[in-house]
């Protein structure tokens, strides 16, 4: 595809606003756009970052200050790594998981009741009530088939 033909094509699906600017065309889950190019499908925002910026380095992500998912302006966005992503999410209320006071079941995250294992990812956290009846259910059953 020439350069023209992107450049007018991208153009077209941009609203231009004073504060951000918020990609009009296709979108993924939670706002995020995305672009064709050559049969590739591409986030929106990275897509615009690397026109700008260049590429991304390996292991980093295109994050956004504006913490607007639509939003494709190059100065509102910035490289940062996952950790950094996860830091975001958590500091402007986010992610979901940490907001939750109970398990499935009902059992409280409390101090008594809630583990962090090691084995998982960083931000894990486990009921003790419920791994405690998974143990004993896959011991129960690991009994009746031997």
């Amino acid at each position: 595809m020439k350069a023209r033909d992107l450049a007018e094509r991208i153009e077209q699906h941009i609203n231009r606003t004073a504060g951000c600017w918020e990609w009009q065309g296709s979108k993924r889950g939670h706002g995020y756009g995305r672009i064709k190019v050559n049969g590739r499908t591409y986030p929106a925002h990275r897509f615009l970052w690397e026109l700008t910026n260049g590429l991304v380095p390996a292991g980093m992500l295109v994050l956004h200050k504006c913490d607007n998912p639509p939003c494709v302006r190059p100065d509102h966005l910035y490289l940062g790594t996952s950790a950094d992503n996860t830091r975001d999410m958590v500091v402007r209320g986010r992610q979901r998981n940490i907001k939750k006071t109970h398990c499935l079941n009902g059992h409280p995250f409390n101090l008594e009741n809630t583990s962090y294992p090691q084995r998982k990812a960083r931000n894990w956290r486990c009921c003790r009530k419920c791994e405690a009846d998974r143990k004993l259910t896959y011991a129960s059953a690991t009994k009746a088939t031997s």
